[in-house]
């Protein structure tokens, strides 16, 4: 089969959507299937050029939407490679809007993935054909917008088999304080919920002095969440280690890992930290609780509470059967989100598409502004 996937870029900067696609992109191409991926380019183009993936370029960006003459160029340019694809895959909303009048003129199935379905704007990508969604809470969220379930698939991000640490040396060691580590890796803003963290450390400090929480990733916001780590008098407990392109070795080194996000639809964090066999604590929005099973293999606590989030957390520190139980079910739970199923997956949901009698993109009525 011939995938054209599109996104904004390449870049290795944490983006999840970045990252996915990435894995995608290399799973498919290693089953037999000619990818190509159409981008603004970035550092991960060397490693998916390594694998066979085919690498087309074209500036996607803010600005592009400004420049009506850009606009057209890029326009020619995606209508004259989507022409040589059975299948085009958009992962973010530029791509989308830009393949959509070629997909739809010349009867090429368009596929979207939902990666942020927490953005008002992205009800946009109900123009596509068909939808991705990361976790059944994104499905059910897409129906409430009023797509048909027969338009929308549910396939879990996959990391289990990534190639993305291949090129890349292992994170650095020796920040690491030395204590009874917990672990979190995300975005420093505020939707990833690292404020409500902050506010939980000073409650579990109190009951297990030793604890050092251990902040991977970097942000808008922080040298904000800095300052408050000041102000509140907490830094003894919390160390920014800022970003890091591969963070698989701390694991190991963590006693658990906590990802207290306030919306998430799918936290490719989540499965990595799965296959390391690290008890999780999350919180019970998007797509945290499918990929912890409900519970049995990681606590979920309530979004934007810190009392919660500190609880859990000394549950695990305080409780070595807790602890150990989590981690064999951690690991027992990885195996349902390995990249070669993911590719496998999606690739079903191309021939789902492929094999109607007759394809007809379905009625695509403009998203109603609410």
């Amino acid at each position: 089969m011939r995938i054209l996937h599109i996104l904004n870029d390449l870049h290795n900067l944490g983006n999840g959507i970045v990252n996915h696609v990435v894995d995608l992109a290399i799973a498919q191409q290693a089953s037999g299937h000619r990818v190509t991926v159409l981008s603004s380019g970035g550092e991960h183009g060397a490693l998916l050029a390594a694998h066979g993936v085919t690498l087309t370029t074209l500036l996607m960006n803010r600005t592009l939407w400004l420049q009506p003459l850009h606009i057209v160029q890029a326009l020619q340019t995606i209508n004259h490679q989507i022409a040589h694809f059975d299948i085009v895959h958009a992962h973010m909303m530029s791509g989308l809007l830009l393949a959509y009048s070629g997909c739809l003129r010349q009867g090429i199935p368009l596929i979207a993935s939902m990666h942020n379905s927490w953005q008002h704007h992205a009800r946009l990508m109900r123009l596509a054909d068909h939808l991705i969604a990361g976790s059944q809470a994104v499905a059910q969220q897409l129906f409430t917008w009023g797509v048909k379930p027969d338009q929308v698939s549910v396939v879990a991000n996959g990391t289990g088999g990534t190639y993305r640490y291949q090129a890349l040396p292992a994170a650095p060691v020796s920040a690491l304080p030395a204590g009874r580590r917990v672990l979190t890796v995300a975005g420093l803003f505020d939707r990833k919920g690292i404020h409500i963290l902050l506010e939980a450390v000073p409650l579990v400090a109190a009951v297990v002095p030793q604890v050092r929480f251990c902040i991977v990733g970097d942000g808008p916001d922080r040298a904000r969440y800095q300052q408050k780590v000041q102000e509140a008098g907490i830094g003894l407990w919390v160390t920014f280690l800022g970003f890091r392109p591969r963070f698989d070795n701390l694991l190991p080194l963590a006693e658990l890992l906590v990802h207290p996000p306030l919306a998430d639809p799918a936290p490719l964090v989540i499965p990595e930290t799965l296959a390391a066999g690290i008890p999780i604590v999350g919180t019970s929005v998007g797509g945290i609780p499918e990929a912890l099973a409900f519970g049995q293999a990681g606590l979920l606590v309530p979004p934007g509470n810190p009392q919660a989030l500190a609880s859990a957390v000394l549950q695990v520190l305080t409780d070595p059967t807790l602890a150990a139980t989590l981690q064999l079910r951690s690991q027992e739970r990885a195996a349902c989100y390995t990249t070669q199923a993911m590719a496998a997956q999606t690739v079903a949901v191309y021939e789902k598409v492929l094999t109607r009698a007759v394809y007809v993109p379905p009625a695509r009525p403009a998203p109603k502004s609410t």
